[in-house]
């Protein structure tokens, strides 16, 4: 009979993901290319956070794309991550939110924003609630009719 090459995996091996690995989110600017994601640049000051094998969920702050990195390595504020999956998302159409030139929509890290209908660009951001950003609107509209 011959000896298999595989061996019974150890139980000291298997442990439960929260205890095995880390794993973080990380907020990047939308205009970040998938290459500049995997830049040791962007990890320098939160590079004693990471450990080896550490998984990083990044998504755009626009929500233009979403990328899953695995950490390969970590020396002091040096790491070097790999891209595990990426996938970008086409532009939402704003034409089915409410009427109007200007209006209130939640863009996850950039949290309530006020957003122009004809191009997408964010006018206004950083608003805790909606209340606050239909206010906000309120006033910004009455400003541009002044």
């Amino acid at each position: 009979m011959t000896e298999s090459k595989i061996k019974p995996i150890p139980p000291i091996n298997v442990q439960l993901a929260q205890h095995a690995y880390r794993m973080f989110n990380v907020a990047v600017p939308g205009k970040i290319s998938k290459k500049d994601i995997t830049n040791p640049v962007l990890f320098e000051h939160v590079a004693k956070q990471l450990t080896l094998f550490s998984e990083l969920r990044v998504i755009a702050d626009d929500g233009s794309f979403m990328a899953r990195l695995l950490v390969m390595y970590v020396s002091g504020t040096d790491v070097i991550a790999r891209v595990i999956e990426y996938h970008e998302f086409e532009e939402l159409d704003y034409s089915r939110d409410n009427v109007g030139e200007y209006f209130t929509h939640l863009r996850g890290p950039k949290r309530w924003c006020i957003v122009k209908r004809s191009d997408g660009s964010v006018v206004k951001e950083n608003m805790p609630d909606k209340a606050t950003a239909e206010r906000e609107l309120g006033e910004y509209l009455k400003a541009l009719a002044a």
